[in-house]
């Protein structure tokens, strides 16, 4: 039975949540070798933790960070309360069968067991989360509660329909107090081709970045170079996001679906179906219509797995 303490539990700091590292040793094992601990060093505990804490959370998007803290917060609170329970797998089964008792989604479940292997790696801990039984367990729950994903997928006859309908068309930041999404030197137009760079994503938190191409398109109202130079002539010419108001503000991802919902609703069409995620489920809709193969299509979403075949949903395409 592993003796090495745990992490302490998460704590709240000005609206900021943190882990707190120094109550926590850690584990390494590897192939047949003897496990090893391993604590931080007494001295400078409190600025190694912070450093530990820093670099970690960097390596996740915020989101999934905050996500997997209160998950992680949430297992230690359920042990808690459950001493006389043998082992973290057992724990595990049993929070798995109340979240059954709650009805909460496969999906959920998935989440929050996500959280957990990644508390449970970083201590270096056994994974329990990928017991056997954990993933049988989840294979046929699934097989139960299975509920499709009925987001549609938005594609260019719906795309071009929507502009014709829309006020504005604008892509995105996650607040109007502060600057994300494109920055304004991230789109340039080089030889007739938008150059984009996006610095970063949910699935590139190192910031590695990815550089795309777009040619232009024979569909005036759907070119994308002629979008990009008329949105350019009436932008006012101030540094920070690329799509901003004429007031200066960041175009905010909750605007954008707003104006998507608008925009729907002049078309008669059910604008709970859409969401903004629709337009990545359109694109890999369309690139299968138009006959592109597996590797253009996982590359163009920047899949890189088969996940991407869930985006292909050509069955769930309205005609408006």
């Amino acid at each position: 039975m592993d003796k090495s303490k745990t992490c302490s539990g998460v704590s709240e700091l000005n609206g900021r949540c943190f882990v707190s590292f120094s109550a926590c040793s850690f584990q390494s094992a590897s192939g047949r070798h003897r496990s090893r601990k391993f604590q931080l060093p007494e001295l400078s505990v409190e600025f190694n933790s912070n450093k530990l804490e820093e670099f970690i959370s960097q390596s996740l998007s915020k989101k999934t960070w905050r996500d997997y803290l209160s998950t992680w917060q949430n297992w230690l609170n359920h042990k808690a309360k459950r001493e006389g329970v043998n082992g973290d797998l057992d724990h595990l089964i049993l929070l798995m069968l109340e979240h059954i008792d709650a009805q909460h989604s496969v999906a959920y479940v998935r989440k929050q067991l996500s959280g957990i292997s990644f508390f449970l790696r970083l201590f270096g801990h056994v994974d329990v989360t990928k017991a056997a039984v954990v993933k049988q367990f989840l294979k046929g729950w699934h097989k139960v509660k299975f509920v499709a994903d009925k987001r549609k997928p938005i594609t260019l006859d719906l795309l071009h329909k929507l502009l014709l309908v829309s006020e504005v068309s604008e892509a995105v930041s996650a607040s109007k107090l502060k600057q994300g999404g494109l920055h304004i030197n991230d789109v340039q137009l080089v030889d007739n081709k938008l150059r984009v760079l996006i610095k970063k994503s949910k699935t590139d938190q190192l910031g590695k970045g990815t550089l795309l191409w777009i040619g232009s398109f024979e569909h005036s109202n759907l070119c994308p170079v002629k979008a990009y130079e008329s949105f350019l002539a009436i932008r006012p010419n101030v540094d920070g996001s690329f799509f901003i108001y004429s007031d200066g503000l960041p175009l905010t991802k909750f605007q954008l679906e707003h104006v998507l919902k608008r925009c729907l609703q002049k078309l008669n069409m059910e604008p709970k179906a859409y969401k903004s995620h629709s337009f990545r489920i359109g694109a890999a809709t369309q690139a299968s219509l138009l006959g592109f193969g597996e590797g253009f299509i996982r590359r163009l979403g920047r899949w890189d797995s088969k996940r991407y075949r869930s985006y292909i949903r050509p069955n769930l395409i309205d005609k408006c």
